[in-house]
C-alpha cells in the first residue's frame, strides 16, 4: 500500500484495518470506522497502469442503514464509494444488497482486473454479479446476474483454473467461466437471457460432497500437469484437505491429500501462503541458442586535451608560464544486453563488445599525454 516493497495487511473486524508489513512492526497506516459484522475484502490490478508501485484493494461491508457499499482504494487512497445496487438490464431491479463478498478476478484477459460480488438482497435471496475494471469506471454488468437460494455458507474465488489466461469465478458450488462473452458493462440493451446461460458456462465442482464451511476453498497454484492452470485446495469438515482441478483430462475433480486433522467449524478459514524458499525462479528446459553479431560501437565518450594552470596571465610572452599540470583524459564505455524468451532476432552475444584502436593514432600537443583509455 506504500512505498517499500513489503505488503501490508488488510484486517476487517469491524472496522478497517491497514497494518504495515514486518519490518515495519506491523504500524498501523489507516483505519476505516465503517461499523459492520460483514466485512469482505481483495485486492487486485483493477487499474492496470504501468509501473504503478501500489496495489489496489475493494472492500464490502454492511452500512449502519442496512444496505451494503464497496470502496476502492489505490493504496491508502479511496478512490470510489458506492452503494451496492444493480439496476439489471432485464427490468427486475433496482437490487440494493444488504450485505456482500467480493473477490477479485481478470474475467475478460483484459489489462485491469473485474470483481465479482456474491452478495444477499432480503431473506434468502443471493445473487452473484460483476464489477467491471477501472478503465470502465467500475460499472456494473447489468446484462448478468445469477440467483442462489439460501446458499447457506458463502464460497467465492477467482482464479484460472483451466489456464486459458482468464480467470474463471467459483460461487458456491458452481464454476462460471466464458464471461467475456457478455455484453459490456456499458451495454444498456435489454437481455432475455439474464443468467446468460447460453453464453456462460456453468460446471458444478461438487463441493456439496466435499461439504466446505464459508471461507474453506482458496487458489493453490500451478498444477503441475497443466502449467498454465490453477487448483484450487479445499478444506472439509472431517478435517480433509482435497485438491481440485482439471487436471490433463480436463475434467474437474478433487483429490484427497494429507491425513485429517479434526473437525472444521465455521470459523476456520483455509489460506494458502508461500512460507518457504523453493519457490522456482528460472526453469530451464534443455533447449538454448547462441546467435553472435559483429561487435558495435555502443557509446564512447573523450576528454580533448587543453592547457591547465596558466596562472590567468593570457598576455605573458615566456612560454614557462604556461604549465601542463592536467593530462587529458578519454572515457570508453561498452555493453551488451542479452535478455531470455525473446523472439528469434540477431542480437550481440554476451561479449562486450570492444571497438578496436585506429590504426592512426591522433597526434596530441607536447604539453599534454596520450590519454589513459
Amino acid at each position: 500500500m506504500d512505498d517499500d516493497p513489503g505488503d501490508e495487511l488488510i484486517v476487517g473486524m469491524h472496522d478497517v484495518f491497514v497494518f504495515d508489513d514486518p519490518a515495519h512492526g506491523f504500524e498501523p497506516l489507516y483505519t476505516d470506522p465503517v461499523g459492520s459484522d460483514v466485512i469482505g475484502v481483495a485486492m487486485g490490478d483493477f487499474d492496470a497502469a504501468p509501473m504503478d508501485p501500489r496495489d489496489e484493494w475493494v472492500v464490502s461491508y454492511t452500512a449502519g442503514s442496512g444496505s451494503a457499499r464497496f470502496q476502492i482504494y489505490d493504496g491508502l487512497t479511496q478512490q470510489v464509494d458506492r452503494a451496492m445496487t444493480l439496476n439489471p438490464n432485464d427490468g427486475e431491479g433496482p437490487f440494493s444488497l444488504t450485505r456482500g463478498f467480493v473477490t477479485a478476478a481478470n474475467i475478460d484477459g483484459a489489462p485491469g482486473d473485474e470483481i465479482a460480488v456474491f452478495g444477499n438482497t432480503s431473506g434468502n435471496n443471493w445473487y452473484l454479479m460483476l464489477i467491471d475494471d477501472a478503465n470502465a469506471s467500475y460499472g456494473w454488468f447489468n446484462s448478468f446476474y445469477d440467483y442462489f437460494d439460501d446458499p447457506g455458507d458463502v464460497n467465492l474465488v477467482g482464479v484460472d483454473i483451466d489456464g486459458d489466461g482468464r480467470d474463471e469465478v467459483l460461487a458456491q458450488n458452481w464454476i462460471y467461466d466464458g464471461f467475456e462473452t457478455i455484453p459490456t458493462s456499458s451495454s444498456t440493451a435489454k437481455v432475455t437471457d439474464i443468467y446468460q446461460r447460453q453464453t456462460v458456462l456453468r460446471q458444478n465442482v461438487n463441493l456439496s460432497t466435499v461439504q466446505v464451511r464459508a471461507g474453506n476453498v482458496a487458489p493453490l497454484g500451478d498444477n503441475n500437469e497443466r502449467p498454465t492452470a490453477e487448483e484450487l485446495v479445499a478444506y472439509d469438515l472431517g478435517g480433509q484437505l482435497k485438491i481440485g482441478g482439471y487436471g490433463s483430462t480436463g475434467v474437474f475433480g478433487w483429490t484427497p491429500i494429507g491425513g485429517g486433522v479434526g473437525n472444521m467449524s465455521y470459523g476456520d478459514v483455509l489460506a494458502v501462503a508461500n512460507v518457504d524458499t523453493d519457490s522456482e525462479i528460472v526453469h530451464y528446459q534443455g533447449k538454448h541458442e547462441l546467435l553472435y553479431g559483429d561487435p558495435k560501437l555502443l557509446v564512447a565518450m573523450s576528454a580533448p586535451p587543453f592547457y591547465a594552470g596558466s596562472n590567468q596571465d593570457q598576455n605573458s610572452s615566456t612560454p614557462s608560464a604556461i604549465r601542463a599540470r592536467t593530462r587529458p583524459s578519454a572515457t570508453v564505455t561498452c555493453c551488451a544486453t542479452v535478455a531470455a524468451s525473446r523472439p528469434r532476432a540477431r542480437r550481440a552475444s554476451g561479449r562486450a563488445a570492444v571497438p578496436r584502436r585506429s590504426r592512426s593514432a591522433p597526434t596530441w600537443g607536447k604539453a599534454a599525454a596520450r590519454p589513459t583509455t
